[in-house]
């Protein structure tokens, strides 16, 4: 009972735990088409961006759902929207 206890004291003090986001969640986040979300992934596009998080796959399976850590979307949000950014 006690080793229960100091676990569930550790989860109720740590940060919150990222999240996994599926496309659609991503692109509303950020505010670009689809075709436009895969255009700054590819590194062979005009509008490659190499700060752009990348995705990962949810399983083994080639049919797996790619995903993308939220916390990685949002920093991606605030590079862009710094001044700096486009300088």
């Amino acid at each position: 009972m006690d080793r229960l206890g100091a676990i569930i004291q550790s989860i109720q003090f740590a940060p919150d735990f990222d999240q996994a986001m599926r496309l659609p969640a991503v692109l509303d986040f950020v505010g670009v088409s689809k075709s436009t979300w895969y255009a700054r992934l590819n590194p062979r596009s005009k509008t490659f961006d190499s700060r752009a998080p990348q995705p990962f796959k949810l399983g083994p399976s080639p049919n797996s759902p790619s995903v993308w850590w939220r916390s990685a979307v949002m920093a991606y949000l605030k590079v862009c929207a710094s001044p700096q950014a486009w300088v």
